[in-house]
């Protein structure tokens, strides 16, 4: 099976290292680096709603995978392995994969087996068949895609709209999913927060995000920071500010502190700053403290 590895080419560091992960550390050879789309650079793949409100790594992350999928297609693979630059793969992957794919087979046939997830445990039963069918689809770090595949999703999706995993789970065909079990892959950014912020425990609030970075909900190392910290979407506005989880908590904060009288609570904003490193100061936090006292004196 063809490996690919999607690396933008700016991130030499990264495709250093991965390339020494897959020569060093498992062995091997046949592999090719695929350019990854800067999402800077706007394109007719993306919609409108997208355009403005997903982030460039929103953007080139999704890009990236849908030309891969056509490449896959021009060249008249069976299939293809799939890696973006942080995946970092177990050694017993190739077996667990090939034993997932007897599986499949025997039953029918398959789009995609992922090698791993970033799903909350919940996400899928375990199965002594070293396969299973996830509920969710998260995480497209490391995925084996077929032919029948690729045809699928480059014809179900034809511009980027969202998060490409999330995009991929809303419109695979029923059945046609799986994910090895248990997971031979994970990502590398993830002990850091995620492949959005190079030091995610430190990203803003860093008091609150410190904590998280040490729990995970998962077997698969996506710690609680990455959940909080990974974007949502973005304003189109400065440049880009991003929304994720902690800016809608700071919104509904607001308007609890403001309803139930908790002055106390109004304090907090200011108390976070305090404990933030300065080099860490971000658009994201000034959009957090500015919504909080904004809906705050509103209401």
């Amino acid at each position: 099976m063809k490996i690919f590895v999607i690396n933008m080419a700016r991130d030499a560091e990264r495709w250093t290292a991965m390339r020494a992960h897959l020569v060093d550390d498992l062995g091997l050879s046949d592999f090719e680096r695929f350019e990854a789309v800067d999402g800077k650079t706007f394109s007719e793949e993306v919609t409108a709603a997208c355009r403005a409100f997903c982030t460039p790594t929103m953007r080139g992350c999704a890009l990236s995978h849908m030309r891969l999928w056509k490449l896959g297609i021009e060249r008249d693979l069976d299939a293809m392995l799939v890696l973006e630059d942080d995946a970092r793969l177990a050694p017993n992957w190739r077996d667990a994969l090939d034993r997932a794919m007897q599986t499949v087979e025997a039953r029918g046939t398959w789009d995609l087996i992922q090698l791993g997830t970033i799903a909350p445990r919940w996400n899928h039963r375990h199965s002594p068949s070293g396969v299973v069918r996830p509920r969710i689809f998260a995480g497209a770090h490391a995925y084996a895609i077929s032919r029948r595949g690729m045809r699928h999703y480059v014809c179900a999706i034809r511009r980027a709209a969202f998060h490409v995993d999330i995009h991929m789970g809303a419109t695979a065909r029923r059945g046609a999913v799986f994910l090895v079990d248990p997971p031979v892959a994970t990502q590398a950014d993830m002990g850091a927060g995620s492949t959005q912020f190079a030091d995610g425990a430190r990203a803003w609030p860093a008091a609150l995000n410190g904590p998280l970075a040490a729990i995970s909900p998962n077997h698969h190392q996506t710690p609680l920071n990455y959940w909080a910290t990974v974007p949502i979407a973005q304003l189109p506005v400065f440049g880009g500010v991003a929304i994720n989880a902690w800016t809608l908590l700071f919104a509904v904060l607001a308007v609890v502190a403001k309803k139930a009288g908790l002055a106390w609570l109004a304090l907090l904003p200011i108390a976070l700053v305090g404990l933030q490193p300065v080099a860490t100061y971000s658009k994201d936090m000034a959009l957090c403290i500015g919504l909080f006292y904004g809906i705050y004196v509103a209401i």
